[in-house]
């Protein structure tokens, strides 16, 4: 279960450091699931969608959603999240997690339709956030949108998961670095009868330059 970079985009090193690890289906040759990672002015976009389903339609509608948040990743997250309800009607749908970083307000906004799993970990307090899963398909029924904002210090750690991998972190060590943390995750929890995704990104505190 290696990790991977589907899509090395390039973020400033010293605004977010990231890792990813996943794995398809056993038997299926492509993964539905697809992390996204972009500059936005000011900061990042961090993403992971999970097409319905399995195999090369999954795989494609996931690419068909990643490519529609790449080109609106300085939008907010919602009107991100309607762009690729329309783009995805004619496919199988999704499921997905988005989250705005923002170093000059050091805030983070984040939204999620479907059964995506999501962790906000607050480096100072410790304390941790848990995304809320509203139910809905993306490209079929989107449930009320409505985004939450949280304060962002360096350091802080935000997890996405997709529902092939179990949402326990109990004993993974935070402090790795974030391909660590992910192949950790991917390693102790894939479920092994669906695709599966880990995208892990740590935000280190310094607005990048505007893209």
């Amino acid at each position: 279960m290696a990790g991977r970079r589907a899509h090395p985009e390039a973020i400033d090193s010293d605004a977010a450091e990231w890792g990813v690890a996943g794995m398809a289906m056993p038997g299926n040759k492509v993964s539905g699931d697809l992390q996204v990672v972009a500059p936005r002015p000011g900061g990042m976009l961090a993403g992971l969608i999970d097409g319905l389903g399995h195999g090369s339609e999954a795989a494609e509608a996931a690419r068909i959603a990643g490519a529609m948040i790449r080109a609106r990743s300085a939008e907010p997250v919602d009107r991100i999240i309607l762009a690729c309800h329309d783009a995805l009607r004619t496919t199988r749908g999704a499921v997905m997690a988005l989250a705005s970083l923002d170093g000059g307000e050091c805030s983070m906004e984040w939204l999620c339709v479907g059964n995506i799993s999501g962790q906000f970990i607050g480096s100072a307090s410790g304390a941790r956030e848990r995304l809320l899963d509203r139910g809905g398909v993306v490209g079929f029924k989107l449930p009320a949108l409505r985004p939450r904002k949280l304060p962002l210090g360096a350091g802080d750690l935000l997890i996405f998961m997709s529902d092939g991998v179990r949402d326990d972190l109990s004993e993974v060590e935070l402090g790795a670095s974030p391909q660590r943390i992910a192949d950790d995750i991917l390693r102790r929890g894939a479920r092994g009868n669906d695709d599966a995704l880990v995208l892990v990104v740590r935000w280190m505190g310094r607005r990048p330059p505007k893209s």
